[in-house]
């Protein structure tokens, strides 16, 4: 699976990072061979030079106790990726300290704020929700008293999710993407005034053609969409001709 992941994602044009998460990680029969997998062909996926892609214009940092936590800065945009999987299955795993793995996540979160200048932040998950509650309680505290600075969350909970002034902090926005509809175009501009809404954007895009702009999850036949769009109440802004996609 990791290795066909890394074939379809050599077409991108840019360096690339992934984020692990739990379908493919603890929810394995063996979650310690699984992780060997994501380390061996996505951990360092971003440093591929055979590809052709623009140097990134930063310097990637890795933790030492959990190689999935990421850091670098951007334009002053810090990027965070965090390891916020589900708990997953399997439960006799090195991960199996579940509150230390998520008081990790809480630690590398403040010592990257701590140690790079920035204004404003993004931070890569997965999950926003249930078994990683006590990470969310750190990211909390930590955004309150970086309480100037604008902070996205990006996760994945199955089904679009937009929630501004996430955990009631006004420098806070959650966007949790659906399972259907990818890509998704997130724009950050760190100097944009009039509100968070103005520096997080972003354009979701129809799995089937062009410029559609789904509202809401959308249940497609398997292997095409083909003709679908033309008539889906929750596509809009309809103005490219539906292409098959799936299997073929």
């Amino acid at each position: 699976m990791y290795q066909d992941i890394a074939t379809i994602f050599e077409s991108s044009s840019v360096p690339t990072f992934f984020m692990v998460g739990d379908n493919g990680w603890l929810d394995c029969a063996d979650a310690d061979e699984s992780y060997m997998f994501w380390k061996k062909h996505l951990l360092t996926f971003h440093e591929r030079t055979d590809l052709g892609w623009p140097e990134l214009g930063a310097t990637v940092k890795h933790s030492e106790d959990h190689a999935e936590f990421f850091a670098f800065v951007i334009r002053d945009v810090l990027i965070l990726g965090q390891g916020l999987p589900g708990r997953g299955q399997d439960r006799d795993h090195a991960w199996n300290n579940w509150d230390a793995y998520l008081d990790g996540n809480v630690d590398w979160t403040r010592k990257a704020f701590a140690e790079n200048n920035f204004k404003a932040v993004v931070i890569c998950g997965n999950s926003s929700k249930f078994n990683n509650e006590r990470y969310f309680e750190g990211l909390q505290k930590i955004a309150k008293q970086y309480s100037d600075v604008p902070i996205l969350f990006l996760g994945d909970e199955h089904d679009f999710q937009e929630e501004f002034e996430f955990r009631g902090l006004s420098n806070m926005h959650r966007i949790a993407l659906d399972d259907v509809v990818t890509p998704t175009l997130i724009t950050v501009d760190p100097y944009a005034t009039g509100g968070i809404e103005n520096v997080f954007k972003y354009d979701r895009r129809c799995p089937c053609a062009g410029n559609h702009r789904p509202t809401e999850l959308f249940s497609y036949s398997s292997g095409r969409c083909a003709g679908v769009c033309d008539t889906n109440k929750y596509c809009l802004n309809e103005d490219a001709e539906s292409v098959r996609w799936g299997e073929d």
